[in-house]
């Protein structure tokens, strides 16, 4: 065999392997390929959780949830109006209690340019809903509770203050209560209000 012929053997195999190399390189890419999508994912995110109410926006939905203690167990509190009926749907009375941490002397609450209030609900087991924990500027809080034709509670906390108005709706869930944002009109000057403050 010539020199001619060894170096044209030569070079016809390795174009050969070259070939297969290549050729081996991409079908075990693609095999590989095939069998990771086979293979089941876990999921890094999770689609965000529909508000309870598709007409609300996901952000003006939070939840209060049960504890122990009540808000108004420290400091001085002046309770300026309390209802009770079932709000927790278990056919026992709650208590709606509205608190200023205004205080009180003979019956008369001494006002400042602001106070500090809580709206909470107690249930009959000694459990408390802290609706509200905030200052409010030269206003007062409120509440209003109504149901449905189907009974169903709704409780609706109304700040009224020198820089606008605050309405939210608490309804009961298995979760705590759901709170809605109805208006927020924060921060502005309130020329106007006919709201009256307490006495």
């Amino acid at each position: 065999m010539t020199k001619r012929e060894i170096a044209f053997r030569a070079a016809a195999l390795v174009l050969a392997l070259g070939v297969f190399g290549v050729g081996g390189f991409y079908m075990g890419k693609s095999s590989k390929d095939d069998i990771s999508t086979a293979i089941p994912r876990e999921e890094t995110s999770m689609p965000p959780e529909p508000p309870a109410n598709e007409n609300d926006p996901a952000d003006s939905i939070t939840y209060v949830t049960r504890s122990d203690v009540s808000a108004a167990a420290e400091g001085t509190w002046t309770a300026v109006s309390e209802y009770e009926t079932d709000l927790t749907g278990d056919n026992i009375a709650d208590k709606l209690t509205l608190y200023t941490s205004a205080e009180s002397t003979d019956g008369t609450i001494m006002w400042d340019d602001g106070q500090s209030w809580i709206a909470e609900i107690s249930d009959a087991q000694g459990g408390y809903y802290t609706l509200m924990n905030s200052f409010v500027n030269n206003g007062c809080v409120y509440a209003e509770v109504f149901e449905n034709e189907n009974r169903d509670k709704t409780v609706s906390v109304i700040a009224a203050g020198g820089t606008g108005l605050s309405i939210k709706n608490y309804e009961y869930s298995s979760s705590g209560f759901v709170e809605r944002k109805v208006t927020d009109n924060t921060p502005v000057n309130v020329l106007y209000s006919s709201v009256p403050f307490y006495k």
